[in-house]
């Protein structure tokens, strides 16, 4: 199971295959959330941040406005976590 990184503050996670399902690309998103980076991916996930937390609630209305699902296709990490933790994530593929 290959993991990704994930924001230890702020961040967004999408499902590819819900990106590919919309026919959304990967460059959209990005102009969507203006500069904020990516920061991990793989075959099935892709990670954003770290984000302001201020940014998040309207980001997520222009992410809605691409066609994508709040949780279901995409979703908001906002943690409080040392520095010194690194945070992993993998798409739960039920057996």
């Amino acid at each position: 199971m290959e993991t990704i990184k994930l924001s230890a503050s702020s961040g967004l996670i999408f499902k590819k295959s819900s990106i590919n399902a919309q026919k959304i690309s990967v460059s959209q998103i990005q102009k969507t959330l203006e500069t904020y980076p990516i920061l991990d991916e793989n075959k099935d996930l892709i990670s954003f941040g770290p984000i302001f937390p201020e940014a998040i609630d309207e980001l997520i209305k222009r992410i809605e406005e691409l066609g994508l699902k709040y949780v279901d296709d995409f979703f908001d990490l906002t943690v409080d976590l040392p520095e010194w933790l690194l945070l992993n994530g993998s798409l739960n593929k039920p057996e």
